[in-house]
């Protein structure tokens, strides 16, 4: 891992961090190829709309994003940083600082900027090319309407849905609400096919509007390739999909094959009948 944090290259912070206190801040994790941060301005625009919704100090976002540049291009230039610069994992994350004991922000009036690359996940690449099978996670989110959609710093749910996670065998899982909705993946959002309409979950409720989803809901919207719509659905309407996918800056979308309910209970969505994937993935994967 290579890490600045404030323009310096370091890997300490603050005890007094907003950030690890209380997770008073938000993130974004973005796809480099050959020292191209793909979608770099979607991210920057992401973390503007977090950081607005947290009512974070005033930014001058043009000055920080040429400052999040130069530190990303710097970290992959360095002489033991090669293979990173070939295709590695920048993530950025802003805090609200440090502040005095207590939840409240007041006084709270700057922002502390980590920028880190780390290798890209590997096994992606084998899940594009051979799709993986996924399970229903044990634990649910409940619903938070004013963070809702925020990619912020309290991620114990997503832990714990991790957790339980590597304790199967399967490669992910799909997440439900407490109503029993779909919502997204353990890490990523989720679409299903059927017919010529492509559904997404809502996540106004809970979950991640993840930069990915935004893009896709996007491509569809302009291209005319099948209608999107955006719903609250049980799991069971996955039983009639077509096709299933995840969706994340990394993956950027992975196909689903199988997904299983129970022990006797699975769904079978055949490669033969994918559509939407192939005509999807390779313009997110090209940063379009």
């Amino acid at each position: 891992m290579a890490m600045m944090i404030n323009g310096i290259q370091t890997t300490h912070i603050s005890a007094l961090d907003r950030g690890l206190q209380y997770g008073d801040g938000c993130f974004t994790t973005a796809h480099v190829i050959n020292q191209n941060v793909l979608y770099f301005d979607f991210h920057i625009a992401r973390l503007h709309d977090d950081c607005e919704r947290l009512h974070f100090p005033d930014i001058n976002w043009d000055t920080l994003a040429e400052f999040i540049a130069m530190e990303a291009f710097a970290l992959m230039r360095a002489e033991n940083n090669t293979a990173l610069a070939n295709e590695a994992v920048l993530k950025i994350i802003l805090t609200r600082a440090e502040g005095e004991r207590g939840y409240s922000p007041l006084g709270c009036n700057h922002i502390n900027r980590i920028v880190s690359l780390t290798p890209f996940p590997s096994h992606y690449l084998g899940w594009q090319k051979t799709g993986i099978d996924v399970n229903i996670s044990p634990i649910r989110l409940g619903h938070t309407p004013h963070t809702a959609g925020i990619k912020h710093l309290n991620r114990l749910d997503q832990v714990l849905i991790k957790r339980e996670l590597e304790k199967s065998v399967f490669q992910d899982c799909i997440v439900l609400d407490s109503e029993g909705c779909i919502v997204e993946a353990s890490a990523s959002n989720i679409f299903w096919r059927k017919g010529d309409k492509i559904f997404t979950p809502d996540v106004s409720q809970c979950g991640i509007n993840g930069l990915m989803r935004q893009r896709v809901i996007d491509h569809l919207n302009k291209s005319g390739f099948a209608q999107i719509e955006i719903v609250r659905e049980p799991i069971e309407t996955l039983q009639n999909a077509d096709e299933v996918m995840l969706s994340n800056a990394l993956m950027p979308l992975i196909p689903i094959n199988h997904v299983v309910v129970s022990p006797t209970q699975r769904w079978f969505y055949s490669p033969l009948k994918r559509e939407a994937w192939p005509y999807l993935f390779p313009q997110l994967l090209a940063g379009k």
